[in-house]
Parts: C-alpha cells; structure tokens; sequence
C-alpha cells in the first residue's frame, strides 16, 4: 500500500512540478525574453552561477551576465533575488490540491 501511495504522490508532484514549468515559461514569454534568455533564467532559477551557467551553454561569463541582466531589466527586477523571490511568491499561491492549468497565464501578470 505504502509503495503504491508513494507512486501516486510522485505523479502528483511531476504533474505539478511541470504545469509549473509551463507557468513560469508563459511568464517569460510576457518579459518578451529572447530563447537564450530564457534558458538562462531556468538555470538562474535552479541556482546555477553564471560561470557555470557559461560553462554549461558553452559561452562565456560575460555573456551570461550580460543575458541576465537583460531578464532583469526586461521583468523589471533587480536582479537574481527577486527573480527568485518572484516565482517563489507566485508558487506559494498554489494549494494542495491545485491541478495542472487550473491557473491562467493572467495570474502572473499582477
């Protein structure tokens, strides 16, 4: 039984864990971000430096920096911690038992 319940949960959490992914893309589809931007903003929002956000992209440091501070500029924050504390506030809005696309791309416009 346990191991059955722990095979739910874990297509709960996958379901959730990509309806938010498809969320957050829809809101970097509003800052207008460029494709390479927005690749840089997932790793920004998954903690990766920029140098190894470089090495990964295989560009250099420069680049990176300068791609995210053109997401910065373009969501109109500061910089790394508010584009973190940005999605981190919008996803504590949602509940337990919050489905996949219940919320519209609207929600993240206020």
């Amino acid at each position: 039984m346990l191991k059955l319940e722990a095979k739910q949960w874990q297509a709960r959490s996958k379901s959730y864990l990509e309806g938010l992914s498809n969320l957050i893309d829809q809101q970097l589809t509003v800052w207008s971000l460029h494709p390479a931007e927005r690749e840089v903003a997932f790793l920004l929002l998954k903690g990766l430096s920029l140098k190894d956000i470089a090495m990964l992209r295989e560009t250099t440091e420069k680049t990176s920096r300068v791609q995210a501070m053109a997401i910065y500029a373009k969501a109109g924050l500061a910089g790394r911690s508010e584009l973190s504390a940005f999605f981190k506030t919008v996803s504590a809005h949602f509940s337990a038992d919050w489905q996949v696309g219940s919320k519209s791309p609207e929600f993240f416009k206020a």
